[in-house]
């Protein structure tokens, strides 16, 4: 009788939470939830890259990098230079030039043949005591370079440094990946400088160059979609440096590759015949061989010589007239060894 006092609807509302799975209940208290947010605005132009994490590849760049650079900054200082790197990081293009307020000596680099443009910041006191110590000076006397633009012997100062800095940098990439470094042009404010998006992410990594009790620091900065051709490489846990030429190993694979047994196969001539012919075949009959003035020498099957057949030494023998390359065309002992 109390089913016949209520309506349908009542009747869906109070069997509604017994029928519901838990499940359901779940996805109906989300759907609920969701209804009160707020939209949140998507814009595909701002997007900010995914970053893969650490790059051993560049670290071990970096750590090649600092060795070599401390030889050569230490024949053009005249004294022991220590060379000191950061571990490489990841920053927005906005945050940097934030970092970097004061006036720099700012450095756009190519790096070839990678698309895109990096800097190099170097220390405008590192400037100022280069050509003070190629000069004489020993940095006896503090110069400043707050209020003025640097000078042009300043500015070819600079350019030596730079030949420093990428000859050391070209020879640490060269056994991972060939670049080629490029000065494009130089500025004093990060301001004029514009490569890239406030968004846009930096790979940054600071060298710190340490002469006697002063130290000086030169921040590279690359943009990260200029290393993303090339992620694969920085990324990979194995590939790191690429190994460079191991003569001892070639040595020992050449001696085992040369103590290699093979059998050796002179075929000295062939004949077609049928089948009725064999049958006929009774002992004493004679089967005449088309004769070759030159005859191959085959190693498994491969052709590796052409020989002429006759007798040395009371016994049969073979007389090396050529090599042959695998098919079976002649080439010059010596000349590429067939390659």
């Amino acid at each position: 009788m109390a089913d016949e006092n209520l309506t349908e609807g009542e009747l869906d509302e109070l069997l509604k939470d017994v029928e519901l799975t838990e499940e359901q209940k779940n996805a109906q208290m989300q759907e609920q939830s969701l209804q009160g947010a707020p939209a949140k605005t998507f814009n595909l132009g701002t997007q900010e890259r995914l970053v893969r994490g650490h790059m051993p590849t560049i670290e071990t760049v970096h750590e090649r990098f600092i060795r070599l650079l401390r030889i050569t900054a230490s024949n053009l200082f005249g004294t022991l230079i220590e060379v000191k790197t950061s571990a490489t990081t990841t920053c927005k293009y906005g945050e940097l030039l934030s970092k970097h307020s004061q006036p720099s000596n700012i450095n756009l680099i190519k790096l070839k043949p990678l698309r895109g443009t990096g800097l190099l910041i170097i220390d405008p006191n590192l400037v100022l005591y280069t050509v003070d110590n190629l000069f004489g000076g020993g940095a006896r006397f503090p110069v400043s370079i707050e209020g003025r633009e640097f000078t042009a012997t300043e500015m070819r100062i600079v350019g030596t440094l730079l030949k420093t800095f990428f000859a050391s940098y070209q020879e640490a990439w060269a056994p991972a990946y060939e670049i080629e470094c490029d000065h494009v042009s130089s500025e004093m404010n990060l301001s004029f400088v514009n490569i890239a998006m406030a968004s846009e992410l930096m790979s940054t990594t600071t060298f710190t160059l340490v002469i006697g009790e002063a130290s000086y620091e030169i921040d590279l900065c690359i943009p990260y979609m200029m290393l993303e051709p090339i992620m694969d490489i920085l990324t990979s846990q194995t590939q790191g440096m690429v190994a460079e030429h191991d003569h001892v190993w070639e040595e020992t694979l050449l001696q085992q590759v040369e103590a290699v047994e093979v059998e050796v196969v002179a075929n000295l001539g062939n004949k077609t015949m049928l089948m009725e012919e064999i049958i006929a075949l009774k002992s004493g009959d004679v089967i005449p061989f088309p004769y070759s003035a030159e005859i191959p020498v085959t190693v498994d099957n491969v052709p590796v010589l052409s020989c002429r057949y006759g007798i040395y030494n009371n016994q049969y023998a073979l007389r090396v007239e050529k090599l042959l390359k695998p098919d079976a065309s002649e080439y010059i002992k010596g000349a590429n060894d067939g390659k």
